[in-house]
């Protein structure tokens, strides 16, 4: 047998064997999975077209770029769907490592300011922001260091929090960036693990109860974050248009051009430059533009069905 064909066999029993499961819900998963990046690929592919080619980068720049991660992340996550358990309590500590590393670099001089949050890095063209790595990287820790620090101490509830104690360092470092809407999802990925490490809500009501109170304090002490919740709650009065209500007025008229069916993929007017945006913070209202509302309906649905998988595969498992 040559180099060439058996490189190719190998790599045709790799594949087989990361698609190879006893369990229907891991095809459930994994066909909605990628019926979701189906459907995110073709509104970004309409709604970036007209910000790519005004930045001199064609109809089709942001389109490749988010294909580009597809193609990765599709085989990287069946790859890491079928690492062994005995993986995950070694990497778990390098993750959270990396994790503190790269979320570190948004105070470098490489790190970059956006809409009020530092929280991007960038190197020449390429930017990232470590934070959206650092949810992957808590729900990770959290899944290794709580079932173990339960098999050492059983039901002493306040040591089997003490897992806890990173994910809240790492939230803190996200805040510092003044990311307050990536550091309250983070809080809620910390929350569900330990709601689903059995502890009782009498206990997870407490850092709830902190939490909620943290997170008014340091909107209300916030004017950017302000004056954007009261443009938010006034936009049938909004007095600021040309500002703070611009977006979410634009992102509102255009889910509501669409109405049920919606004007057709490729015929958004939003898209052209009126809302900021538009391929990924307000992509919804794309969709809602151009699928209208049995579009928006169905990703919806597509979403809740991927919560209730995760469910069951955790009830399992």
């Amino acid at each position: 047998m040559t180099g060439a064909a058996s490189g190719g066999l190998s790599a045709r029993i790799v594949l087989r064997d990361a698609l190879r499961s006893e369990n229907a819900n891991f095809y459930l998963l994994l066909g909605t999975v990628i019926f979701l990046v189906i459907i995110g690929l073709i509104v970004v592919f309409s709604a970036s077209s007209i910000d790519s080619f005004l930045s001199d980068q064609g109809f089709f720049g942001g389109f490749l770029r988010q294909a580009g991660f597809a193609i990765v992340g599709i085989p990287l996550m069946l790859i890491v769907s079928r690492l062994p358990l005995v993986f995950w309590p070694t990497w778990a500590k390098r993750l959270l490592g990396l994790g503190v590393a790269l979320q570190l670099l948004v105070f470098s001089p490489i790190g970059i300011e956006t809409g009020g949050n530092r929280n991007w890095i960038a190197i020449g063209s390429f930017t990232a922001q470590p934070s959206e790595g650092l949810k992957v990287i808590i729900a990770v820790w959290l899944g290794v260091a709580i079932p173990l620090a339960i098999d050492r101490v059983g039901s002493r509830v306040w040591q089997v929090l003490l897992p806890v104690v990173p994910a809240v360092g790492l939230m803190g470092l996200v805040l510092l960036g003044s990311d307050l809407g990536t550091v309250m999802i983070m809080a809620i990925i910390v929350m569900g693990g330990l709601l689903f490490a059995g502890l009782p809500w009498r206990i997870l009501s407490i850092p709830a109860i902190i939490g909620a109170l943290g997170v008014v304090v340091v909107a209300v002490t916030s004017p950017n974050r302000m004056s954007r919740i009261m443009s938010f709650m006034s936009l049938d009065g909004c007095t600021d248009y040309s500002n703070t209500c611009w977006q979410p007025l634009h992102g509102l008229w255009a889910m509501a051009s669409g109405g049920i069916f919606g004007v057709g993929l490729g015929n958004s007017k939003a898209k052209w430059s009126w809302l900021p945006a538009a391929d990924n913070d307000y992509i919804f209202a794309i969709i809602g533009e151009e699928l209208g509302l049995i579009g928006c309906l169905v990703v919806i649905v597509l979403f809740i069905f991927l919560t209730i998988l995760f469910l069951r595969i955790i009830r399992d498992t």
